[in-house]
């Protein structure tokens, strides 16, 4: 999957999560903005989000990602 690709048919880059609370993989790494193979990098390392394996399944719920992306937000002191 690239990064800059739209999940759907459209050309939007806007994330269409419609209402969900668990992502796929790709769906999480789309969502926060990096690349299945970063968010990849992140769990193995134990730097990423929390995540939910179901079998081999590994899944995101949306406010765990929601609050990796308040943390890793930068406030601009002026």
């Amino acid at each position: 999957m690239y990064p800059n690709k739209p999940l759907s048919g459209s050309s939007t880059l806007s994330f269409p999560h419609d209402g969900k609370t668990i992502f796929t993989e790709p769906e999480a790494a789309r969502y926060i903005g990096v690349s299945l193979s970063k968010i990849r990098r992140l769990r193995r390392s134990g730097h990423g989000t929390s995540y939910v394996r179901i079998g081999r399944a590994i899944q995101y719920r949306k406010p765990a990602l929601d609050r990796y992306l308040d943390d890793h937000t930068v406030q601009q002191i002026a």
